[in-house]
């Protein structure tokens, strides 16, 4: 195990040594194409790396179906739901937002997919401009339209990020918060800890400590 880490290490420090010394000569210092691979570094550590390889890879759990819903429109999303209702499943968690009413024919028939299960959580995000230091909570929660929220639950997907990141969206994302304070709804739980919660209450309390 200690000489195939070695060797990934190893393979690691020599594509990253090409890379950086590629990147400082000064005619490729201004090429797009090494802007992400330097903002990614930014916000690297090595200890990931080894932390990767040193813990065992974890089985699938079977009992997560993970659907991707591509660039399906929400006559596509209704559709699926039917199929994937069939199925009875005990949880149905969607990753996507539903900020607004459009059609009324379309979202009637979302709307009435959606309400086929007694156990749905969607995606909800916290704001991250407006956490207050010194309640320690959220001001505000960020959900789809109540429309589509009859028999919804909500979870937030935000996830804990270290370092200062860029400005396009490149960080990295160590631990997860499993629940927060939000104003005027007391405590909201992440969205993965939500659909935990709705498949097995007892399995999700180990998410709080004893």
């Amino acid at each position: 195990m200690l000489k195939n880490l070695f060797h990934s290490l190893a393979i690691l420090f020599i594509i990253f040594g090409f890379m950086w010394a590629f990147s400082q000569i000064p005619v490729f210092q201004n090429l797009e194409v090494f802007n992400p691979i330097s903002q990614t570094l930014d916000d690297f550590d090595m200890t990931d790396v080894v932390f990767s390889k040193l813990r065992p890879a974890l089985p699938a759990d079977e009992r997560i179906t993970l659907v991707n819903i591509g660039e399906l429109d929400r006559t596509g999303i209704a559709e699926l739901l039917n199929i994937i209702a069939q199925h009875q499943p005990r949880v149905v968690g969607i990753d996507a937002f539903f900020r607004s009413p459009k059609d009324p024919q379309t979202d009637s028939t979302l709307q009435a997919s959606l309400a086929q299960f007694n156990k749905l959580v969607l995606v909800s995000e916290l704001s991250s401009r407006k956490f207050n230091e010194k309640t320690k909570q959220y001001d505000s929660l960020e959900t789809s339209h109540p429309l589509f929220l009859e028999k919804a639950q909500g979870g937030y997907a935000n996830l804990s990020t270290e370092g200062a990141g860029n400005e396009t969206g490149f960080y990295t994302c160590r631990s997860f918060i499993p629940a927060t304070q939000v104003k005027d709804k007391g405590e909201v739980l992440s969205f993965g800890v939500k659909l935990a919660e709705q498949y097995d209450p007892s399995g999700s309390q180990k998410f709080f400590g004893p």
